[in-house]
């Protein structure tokens, strides 16, 4: 019995999490704060949810009073975005990645994981986790990025803004927060104003929910900051308190990426200032060269002819070999 109402639970958020990724939402006019003018661009090809599922053992009290044991419903919640246009790279926070261990964004295969922090990182603290439980980390850093196996379909990355904020800037944050009524998981924005940065870091932005519909924002971390104007990312949102949202600056984000898959920081942050546009004949027909990158991953790069895209081609992403592991997907 307790099996069957697992496998219907599982069927449930299996049809809840498709129709999440279908809709949008948005804050109503009742919500938002009087001075913002809604947008019509909602960004659902660019931020996607994260969600993990895992069956954990416990104990509850039975029919006869007695604890027995059960079988319970572990779920975490997060949020990512595309990182290059063609959205084979995932960007989220670090504690997202280490809580929710997805091992597919939206069907696609992760098949290779980043991260920008770790408990032994210089700077590391004891964060609290939403679940009660306690992640070291260094939150000015308190980024991951996924590998997946195959580009998503019908989405695609934005334009990053290395600009200086301004105090009072306006700003939307974009996620997928798990709502406190509806189980459905939709994309929402929460308008914003720059408050300014932190002694840790952080960049610190003025939120206001909604009080006739409320609202947790837990579940968006890793969502994105846009620039109201100029809709460029100018953060990555990594925490909330009722009032203040943090987010993680560009900055440290294209660090990260330049150490490792610097190729793939070039090509998506060559039009921001400080990084240099990738040559044109960066990949040359024919050539191939094997480097390593950080944390022993190879990859096999700079150009291929046509016969061996076929071979990569045939080449399926769950192969255990690296190489082919880390080429999949290439075009």
């Amino acid at each position: 019995m307790i099996l069957r109402k697992i496998i219907l639970f599982l069927i449930a958020s299996s049809c809840l999490s498709h129709i999440a990724a279908a809709q949008t939402a948005f804050p109503s006019s009742t919500s938002l704060h009087p001075s913002v003018v809604e947008r019509t661009h909602d960004f659902s090809d660019v931020v996607v949810p994260i969600t993990s599922l895992k069956i954990v053992p416990s104990v509850k009290l039975g029919i006869t009073g007695k604890p027995g044991p059960s079988l319970g419903i572990d779920t975490n919640y997060g949020t990512g975005f595309c990182l290059d246009a063609r959205c084979r790279f995932i960007v989220t926070n670090y504690h997202v990645a280490m809580t929710a261990r997805a091992r597919k964004i939206k069907g696609e295969k992760i098949i290779h994981r980043y991260f920008a922090t770790a408990s032994d990182d210089k700077g590391a603290t004891a964060n609290p986790l939403p679940n009660g439980g306690v992640l070291p980390f260094a939150m000015s850093r308190d980024l991951a990025m996924f590998e997946l196996c195959d580009p998503l379909p019908h989405h695609h990355g934005l334009t990053f803004s290395l600009d200086e904020l301004e105090v009072g800037q306006e700003v939307d944050i974009y996620g997928y927060p798990k709502g406190i009524l509806n189980p459905v998981r939709k994309l929402t924005r929460f308008p914003a104003k720059f408050k300014g940065p932190t002694t840790s870091g952080l960049l610190a932005f003025d939120y206001q929910l909604s009080a006739d519909q409320p609202v947790r924002i837990g579940g968006a971390s890793g969502g994105i900051v846009v620039d109201r104007e100029t809709e460029k990312i100018v953060g990555i949102l990594n925490g909330t308190t009722e009032t203040v949202a943090l987010a993680v600056p560009v900055q440290t984000l294209v660090d990260f990426v330049s150490k490792v898959q610097p190729f793939v920081a070039q090509r998506v942050f060559s039009t921001i200032n400080g990084v240099s546009p990738v040559s044109a004949d960066l990949y040359p027909k024919f050539s191939l060269a094997l480097i390593t990158i950080q944390n022993s991953y190879q990859a096999l790069l700079l150009g291929y002819s046509t016969d061996l895209r076929k071979l990569l081609k045939s080449k399926s992403c769950g192969s255990k070999h690296k190489i082919w592991r880390t080429v999949c997907g290439i075009t």
